[in-house]
């Protein structure tokens, strides 16, 4: 996913669908994610399957992991979800398939615990004792919030049948909710010690992280490393990025980053280039290209590396994705037409008849509170005309955001009306990380388990499932 920039503005408008037409479409409730690997950059070879199904409210029930062994497809990692009765997420259980016994094995379960304002609470994994056959607590995340956002995270091991502190971190916000900084801490003998944190300033259509580690020596932070992102006039969108580390006082390039966008605002493009010190040059590295379906749902995901003997790009990876239809996309055009803007709005339920919904879309001109002509579509359902009148005009932060990117130890999410979200980690493999839920604020990732390489980071939102890929260094 692309690192945005918190200052992202959005424009909200009050949505009062009036339908003048409303049509069922039969839409697979179903999905496949097909995975794909290259040994000789040219011809692909398909490694590793995900089936994915799902309820009539667009919610995954139920995702099942194959892979591809010789001539067929085995059974690998099964993933069931329960919702409570406001479609929150409360259960996550992982299961294996065992060929000895030809049926699926426990290995972990999530419990998801909110507030009274919908807001993550708690999260307890419990993992599969299969002596006893029962499941045994083993770790919980603990999540405080204040008015901008997630304050801390707490992350708390159960030992000796007692729950333990191990690590937590805090965040704190300037008087525009963007993410100043976060530190990160870890319980050792008894006291909190600090790790690690990062901190952010922006200026106009810019913005610069630095990372520091704590040194235990002369408590005190020292620099590591440090990243500029530019962004693309006033949005979210990543125009390019610069990491830096800082080595025996000087601060050496270590990568950038290019994106592209379509005229839809989607991102289609990532260019990664390293430095070579030797040479005191930039070259290729690698490159992310992505294709949408109609609807902009992600249709497939080509990573490839550059072949410096070739001078070409090599194919690597890529993963193909089927609709499942319960995407619903906006079309927006001013009266005049010269603005016109499309965007997939990712959290919003299923539109019913006599629906009203607030749909926000990007910064964009406004002028003197002009008209919208609205096309609502859902596959799924409905397919509704609608019209829209500008109520409001907010200043908030972007709705998703994840950065830095590459990461170290932790990234963060932005994610704002983020509705029944969770993020997911996999590697290129196809194999299952890690899985968290995701509310609204920012909060942070913490992958220091992870080793150093790409990985593919699934954020999925009422159904909606964005992939992207994250270097971790």
């Amino acid at each position: 996913m692309e690192k945005r920039n918190p200052m992202n503005y959005k424009i909200y408008i009050l949505l009062i669908a009036l339908i003048a037409s409303a049509k069922t479409y039969a839409q697979s409730t179903t999905d496949t994610v097909l995975y794909e690997g290259s040994t000789d950059g040219t011809n692909w070879i398909s490694t590793q399957a995900t089936v994915i199904n799902y309820n009539d409210a667009c919610l995954i029930t139920q995702s099942t992991d194959l892979l591809h062994s010789g001539m067929r497809w085995d059974s690998l990692y099964r993933f069931n979800y329960i919702y409570n009765t406001e479609n929150l997420l409360i259960e996550v259980t992982t299961q294996e398939w065992l060929n000895a016994t030809q049926g699926w094995r426990n290995i972990s379960r999530y419990h998801y615990y909110y507030s009274n304002d919908g807001l993550t609470d708690t999260i307890v994994q419990q993992d599969w004792n299969d002596s006893r056959e029962t499941w045994t607590d083993y770790y919980r995340q603990i999540y405080q919030y204040n008015t901008q956002g997630l304050a801390i995270y707490y992350e708390q091991a159960y030992y000796n049948l007692l729950w333990t502190p191990a690590s937590r971190s805090y965040n704190t916000y300037d008087s525009f909710n963007r993410l100043l900084s976060w530190v990160s801490q870890n319980f050792i003998n008894n006291n909190w010690v600090n790790k690690s944190k990062q901190h952010y300033t922006y200026q106009n259509d810019s913005a610069l992280s630095y990372s520091y580690l704590w040194n235990t020596t002369t408590n005190s932070w020292y620099k590591t490393y440090r990243d500029f992102y530019n962004f693309l006039g006033h949005t979210s969108k990543v125009e390019s990025s610069l990491s830096q580390n800082l080595s025996e006082n000087t601060w050496n390039n270590q990568s950038k980053r290019f994106s592209r966008y379509n005229a839809d605002s989607l991102i289609t493009t990532n260019l990664y280039n390293i430095w070579w010190p030797e040479f005191q040059e930039w070259r290729n590295y690698s490159r992310e290209r992505t294709g949408y379906y109609d609807d902009h749902v992600v249709k497939r995901f080509t990573f490839q590396l550059w072949n410096t003997i070739t001078n070409t790009w090599d194919n690597i990876d890529r993963v193909s994705y089927t609709n499942h239809g319960c995407a619903v996309s906006t079309e927006v055009i001013s009266v005049n037409q010269k603005d016109a803007y499309v965007e997939k709005e990712k959290n919003q339920p299923v539109i019913h008849d006599g629906s009203s919904y607030a749909y926000v879309f990007n910064n964009r001109a406004t002028g003197n509170n002009p008209a919208f002509k609205l096309l609502l579509t859902t596959g799924k359902q409905h397919k509704i005309v609608g019209t829209v009148k500008q109520s409001a005009v907010i200043e908030t932060p972007g709705s998703i955001a994840i950065f830095p990117n590459p990461a170290r130890n932790y990234f963060t999410v932005d994610i704002k009306d983020a509705g029944k979200s969770f993020i997911t980690i996999t590697n290129l493999a196809g194999k299952q990380l890690l899985q968290q839920p995701l509310k609204n604020g920012s909060q942070q990732v913490n992958i220091t388990a992870l080793q150093k390489g790409f990985y593919i980071v699934s954020i999925t939102t009422n159904g909606q499932v964005e992939n992207h890929k994250l270097l971790v260094e």
